[in-house]
């Protein structure tokens, strides 16, 4: 596990908060498989992989659970890496049988045209002073698809150096 974390650290393709989401993946696994960090790999079981994969598919939503999933394949990979530099034989990926599950689509619920209008009108009458600001902002993120935490949104509305 502790290879695993350093690789993590050292991943220039991740950004920080991808790896602090991997670390979360990593803490559920801990407390979902615990007895998994006191097996050496050859005692590691692909039934034993599908074993915690039932149980955990059961126990917290699809999106999390393949991301856990790809967090025990991933420190399964850096431990036979590990395993190989170290001289030891050829072992397989243990848990790559394991499937990940299918993501079941949220059904957005949007406005009619004619209610988002509405909405925005309410937003520029209601908030105060800000009301009008607040009703472009949420307008301009409506119909450009982008999202308040984008630094696109922010470098087009010219608060990029905020």
């Amino acid at each position: 596990m502790e290879l695993f974390k350093q690789e993590l650290q050292h991943d220039t393709t991740l950004k920080p908060q991808s790896k602090k989401y991997r670390l979360w993946c990593l803490g559920k696994l801990q407390k979902t498989w615990p007895e998994l960090w006191d097996l050496r790999l050859d005692e590691i079981t692909p039934q034993a992989c599908k074993e915690w994969s039932a149980k955990l598919i059961k126990e917290i939503a699809c999106h999390y659970y393949n991301n856990t999933l790809g967090t025990l394949k991933q420190v399964l990979q850096v431990g036979i890496k590990g395993h190989k530099a170290n001289g030891g034989g050829a072992l397989e990926s243990l848990a790559a049988e394991i499937k990940k599950t299918r993501v079941k689509q949220k059904e957005l619920r949007l406005p009619e045209p004619s209610q988002f209008k509405e909405l925005i009108a309410n937003i520029r009458r209601r908030s105060g002073g800000w009301g009008p600001r607040d009703g472009d902002l949420v307008e301009f993120l409506a119909y450009s698809g982008l999202r308040i935490k984008s630094e696109a949104v922010w470098v087009t509305l010219g608060a990029a150096s905020m």
